[in-house]
């Protein structure tokens, strides 16, 4: 017969492993860079978007940056200005970053969240994002330029029937990136040198 061994230092170990499991898929969650390239950079939480009905989409309860819904074809709007400093000549691209939220099981055979993608009254047609229960997925789009004020208005098209004895499925948001492959305008880049050359009239004086 085999004895338990309850000894504080295999329970400190345990709980060790528990924290860097938990670190570990921490750090693999939430948003990825672009693969273009492209520099993010602005990055709104899902939290700051906004529901045209109220309920329709609800924080995270647990405090996290994730909006999610239940509901299908509920707009959900971030609005922003950062492409301001950047020119209107800038080229930008939309990356959102999404999962299953509900904690249910999905169906095998879905395979992608479908989004309508408004972009400042334009409809752009669908986003694909790979769906996953278990992990947070990210896809970009082109935006082309962006005004100084930009309002993206996002719909989840394809939520998937419960079978029997499933849970209601929900689509969670936790965030929107905003990158740029254009340098900033003229103006910003005339700033930025004349902050250099400041510097250097300081240290030359120094």
């Amino acid at each position: 017969m085999t004895r338990k061994n309850n000894s504080p230092s295999l329970q400190r170990l345990a709980l060790a492993s528990l924290a860097a499991l938990a670190a570990a898929e921490a750090a693999s969650a939430g948003p990825t860079p672009d693969p273009g390239g492209y520099s993010t950079v602005q990055t709104m939480p899902g939290v700051e978007g906004l529901s045209d009905r109220p309920g329709a989409w609800r924080n995270d309860p647990l405090g996290s940056a994730v909006k999610f819904t239940s509901f299908a074809n509920e707009p959900i709007t971030f609005n922003t200005a950062v492409a301001g400093p950047w020119g209107d000549e800038s080229d930008w691209r939309i990356g959102i970053t999404a999962r299953e939220f509900s904690r249910a099981i999905l169906p095998a055979s879905y395979t992608n969240f479908r989004l309508g993608v408004e972009l400042n009254g334009r409809d752009l047609g669908e986003l694909l994002i790979p769906a996953s229960d278990t992990e947070d997925h990210t896809v970009f789009f082109d935006a082309g330029e962006l005004p100084a004020e930009t309002s993206l208005k996002l719909r989840w098209l394809n939520k998937p029937s419960p079978g029997f004895g499933a849970s209601n499925h929900a689509i969670g948001i936790s965030a929107v990136q905003f990158a740029v492959a254009a340098v900033p305008s003229p103006g910003a880049a005339g700033l930025a040198m004349l902050g250099l050359a400041t510097c250097a009239i300081r240290r030359r004086r120094a």
